[in-house]
């Protein structure tokens, strides 16, 4: 039996969309019935931000004031990947385990007409976005992310990267040219940075941060006209770039705050020497073919990470550098280097304060010997995924030139159970001279982690 009409209680959400209404009617403006339009702009603006582009755009189609505040959000990001369907990935999953050749033939057709039409789909969906609108506000963002795949008519990227940089005040770029399924080894070549399309002066300057990946960059020549350029980051580049690449960059870019080389190929015996740069406070080196890195003239620098190379570091023009952070794992370029000496990578550095070392492998390739020059400034000693078969006492060696040192963590790897002959022969022990000059101050903290089969000295 339904209830009288007199005791039927309005529901709250109602109640208040009703007030929303009232509220709009009295001040003439529009009603948007989406649930968001209690929350102040600024509230809305930060959940736009935290989405995607494609789910912030899509979001922006629900009322005037959401697609008004969408045109705010700073970062922007565009992946081609976003377009491609489930089919695409089963089919390289298949393609990777196919044995029979008729049936990897079907698979790599297949592959390339996913990608295809998500190049096709991706560039309409770009075309779409930059058109332009009527009475509408500005867009401004300050961040921009683009992965695609390289194709022959690439113009729409082009346009992109124009207009996000003319018209709506980007500053940062990120272009990564993503590679083929089909392309095994070596990255892909076909997309240009758009230079040609920044050739005023004021747009070339509001670029602050570039990261560049499987693409060509401007010429060295033209790079002097980016003043405003803190960071650049390089990643794969070819395996065969010379080694004078590099040093015209950094000649071009005094200016640098921060350097990122990632996989970037060069000649394994080159060195690269970072000279002439006073402003360079991060530099990261990141898989990347340098057999040793100079730091010959940088006198900002403060942050250096290398990772699985290179085999030398020498700081001689590096006098502030607070944190070294070295991750290596075993290869065969690091097995041709016999009696490998940690004070090749720690090289002159009083000034450091804190150093993280991550070195795996089951061989002991580091050698115990002592370090070339003390490390009076050393606070802090990170030793991380250490081995179960080293001897653990080997970062004695930075023990004995750091004196100062306050903080001492050590992380060991869980034992595995391996060949018993082999354990035995990487886990001997370092036979330790004894030291009556090291003295330390008062540490703050020891720590182990992990089951270390042998070589623990737990006394002080």
């Amino acid at each position: 039996m339904a209830a009288p009409a007199g005791n039927v209680e309005t529901p709250p959400r109602r109640r208040v969309r009703r007030r929303i209404a009232a509220a709009a009617a009295d001040d003439g403006g529009e009603v948007d019935d989406d649930g968001l339009s209690v929350l102040p702009d600024e509230l809305l603006l930060v959940i736009l931000g935290r989405l995607d582009t494609r789910t912030a755009l899509a979001a922006a189609a629900l009322s005037r004031r959401l697609d008004r505040l969408a045109r705010e959000i700073p970062a922007l990001e565009f992946s081609v990947r976003d377009v491609l369907p489930p089919r695409y990935h089963a089919c390289v999953r298949a393609r990777r385990g196919a044995a029979a050749a008729a049936d990897a033939r079907k698979l790599d057709a297949a592959i390339g007409r996913c990608e295809r039409r998500a190049i096709r789909g991706f560039a309409d969906c770009v075309s779409a976005f930059m058109e332009p609108r009527v009475a509408v506000a500005p867009r401004r963002a300050r961040r921009l992310r683009l992965e695609f795949f390289a194709a022959r008519s690439t113009g729409f990227v082009d346009d992109l990267i124009a207009t996000a940089v003319g018209a709506w005040g980007v500053e940062d770029l990120d272009i990564t040219v993503v590679k083929p399924a089909l392309v095994e080894q070596g990255p892909c070549y076909a997309f240009c940075f758009p230079d040609h399309r920044l050739s005023a002066e004021s747009l070339r300057s509001r670029i602050r941060s570039l990261a560049v990946s499987n693409c060509f960059l401007p010429p060295p020549s033209e790079l002097r006209h980016y003043a405003a350029l803190a960071k650049l980051v390089l990643q794969d580049t070819h395996p065969r770039t010379p080694l004078a690449f590099y040093r015209q960059v950094l000649d071009a870019c005094p200016q640098l705050r921060a350097l990122h080389l990632r996989r970037c190929g060069a000649p394994w015996y080159a060195a690269l020497v970072v000279d002439g740069m006073p402003e360079l406070r991060e530099l990261v080196v990141d898989g990347c073919g340098f057999h040793t890195v100079d730091l010959r003239a940088a006198p900002a620098l403060e942050r250096v990470a290398c990772v699985d190379g290179p085999v030398a570091l020498a700081f001689g023009g590096a006098p502030r550098l607070a944190r070294l952070s070295l991750t290596y794992a075993l290869d065969d370029r690091l097995m041709l280097v016999r009696n490998w000496r940690l004070s090749g990578l720690l090289g002159d550095a009083p000034a450091m304060a804190e150093l993280l070392v991550r070195f795996t492998g089951e061989p002991r390739w580091m050698t115990s010997g002592p370090l070339r020059s003390p490390l009076p400034g050393l606070r802090r000693l990170v030793v991380a995924d250490m081995p179960s078969n080293w001897d653990v006492s080997w970062p004695r060696v930075i023990l004995e030139a750091a004196p100062c040192l306050e903080v001492l963590h050590i992380h060991v790897q869980e034992e595995e159970d391996d060949d018993a002959g082999t354990t035995a022969a990487a886990a001997a022990e370092i036979p330790w001279p004894p030291v009556e000059s090291a003295r330390h101050e008062p540490s703050r903290s020891w720590r182990w982690w992990g089951s270390p089969r042998r070589g623990v000295r737990s006394g002080s």
